[in-house]
């Protein structure tokens, strides 16, 4: 019988191995291990020598990748590393190795759209709104519209931004759910036998709380946008169904003219993409995050830390115990299965999408609430996207207590979401389905 990519050669990027704590090198592994699985001939291309700057060592990296004569690059483990490493911050590089120098088809598969890719494409990213530089949403355009990329998103509400910025060809763009690896499905599928009640912790809270990187960008943020902030973070408290970007976009909004222009807080402008990226990227996943975990009023373990461990010792408190940040994979998901009850908060860029986290517990065999994400219901239906979500305090304080009650209705939950993922959010039925179908777009072109 013939694999679904059989006689494709195909080049995979591999970030760097300890980059945010060796999560994303596991997870382009995996897809490798896919990919030839499937069918296709594999060249690994390590973005380590890229990042160090050793222009040498990836000149013989493009040589060989030359000679093997590839028929697509697929982004692993997420589309910015075969756009980062070979941005102006990294190397002289005035144009993308992939796409113009070797002029291969670049199948990217985004973490977050925003505010990721200005960050990408930028030809400078700046500290101070001084050293902010313009045309980011041309280089944005440039980038989308090549007619060598195939975009697929994990967050409608991100091709949705940017369409209202112009981005009309994102309309075209795919949506997806980011594949979870084979470890988290195998670990699961042995632990299916036991239906035990779990060992482990009651509440639990896994990744980072970006308290002390909150506390190091207060201290370079200008006064005027540290209003703006607590404009954003008043919403965001308020009203817990409203999206961080969005609660930025209209406290921006609220500016003086002036300080806007000032500040170069436009979004042709790297400033603005800048602050976007600190605020969602780090701070509504630190002090936002923390407030509304304490909403559960449960006692909670907090495993992780590992990209900002400073923020360990701030989360000592009485009801807070602060365990170990296990290393992703078999130990990761051996907890997940262990927890009764684990509860996350969306990561501050989301509009619509969501973790991977996610379904990497579900897949272990545990169990997790979540705030309510759009995107969640088109994964796994309304019913069940409804049962796991959460839009205010009081309802994750009330779920909480429902499914440690209820051990029988929470596995129930569990098994069927674990199914669905196996079913279809597997790197095999990722892969099988979106190359074959990017090529075909690209051929079309």
């Amino acid at each position: 019988m013939t694999k679904p990519l059989s006689r494709l050669r195909l080049a995979i990027t591999l970030p760097p191995p300890n980059y945010f704590g060796g999560i994303d090198r596991m997870r382009a592994s995996d897809t490798a291990t896919v990919l030839r699985a499937l069918g296709a001939v594999v060249f690994e291309f390590e973005t380590d020598a890229a990042y160090r700057g050793d222009s040498a060592a990836v000149a013989q990296q493009v040589a060989d990748l030359s000679a093997f004569r590839a028929d697509a690059v697929v982004t692993a483990s997420q589309a910015g590393y075969a756009l980062e490493p070979f941005s102006p911050a990294y190397s002289d590089q005035r144009s993308n190795v992939f796409l113009d120098q070797l002029e291969l088809p670049v199948i990217c598969y985004w973490d977050h759209l925003i505010p990721q890719l200005p960050r990408f494409v930028s030809s400078h990213w700046p500290g101070h709104p001084r050293e902010s530089v313009g045309g980011v949403l041309e280089r944005v355009h440039a980038l989308i519209t090549h007619p060598r990329t195939v975009h697929f998103v994990p967050d409608t509400g991100h091709a949705a931004r940017l369409i209202g910025m112009g981005m009309r060809e994102l309309s075209d763009a795919k949506f997806f759910v980011t594949s979870i690896p084979a470890a988290y499905i195998n670990f699961g599928k042995q632990a299916q036998q036991d239906v035990g009640p779990a060992s482990g912790p009651d509440v639990a809270f896994f990744g980072n709380i970006y308290l002390a990187a909150t506390r190091e960008i207060d201290q370079q943020l200008p006064h005027p946008l540290l209003g703006v902030r607590d404009r954003a973070m008043a919403m965001l408290e308020s009203d817990w169904s409203l999206a961080p970007f969005d609660a930025y976009v209209k406290a921006l909004q609220w500016l003086d003219d002036d300080l806007r222009v000032r500040y170069n807080l436009d979004p042709d402008q790297s400033f603005y993409w800048r602050f976007l990226f600190d605020e969602l990227s780090v701070v509504t996943n630190g002090n936002l995050r923390l407030r509304k975990l304490r909403a559960a009023d449960r006692p909670m373990d907090y495993f992780g830390g590992f990209s900002d461990p400073l923020s360990r010792n701030l989360l000592q408190a009485p009801a807070w115990s602060v365990r170990e940040s296990l290393p992703y994979g078999d130990a990761l998901a051996a907890q997940y299965r262990r927890t009764r009850v684990a509860i996350d908060i969306a990561n501050g860029p989301f509009i619509n999408g969501f973790s991977p986290k996610l379904f990497e517990c579900f897949a272990s065999g545990g169990f997790m609430l979540t705030s309510a994400q759009a995107d969640i219901a088109t994964a796994i239906g309304p019913a069940l996207a409804g049962a796991i979500g959460f839009s205010k305090p009081d309802e994750l304080a009330a779920k909480v207590d429902r499914f440690l009650t209820n051990d029988r209705e929470r596995r129930e939950i569990s098994g069927e979401i674990q199914r669905i993922i196996e079913r279809e959010h597997t790197a095999t039925a990722l892969l099988s389905r979106t190359i074959p179908e990017a090529l075909e777009q690209i051929r079309a072109r």
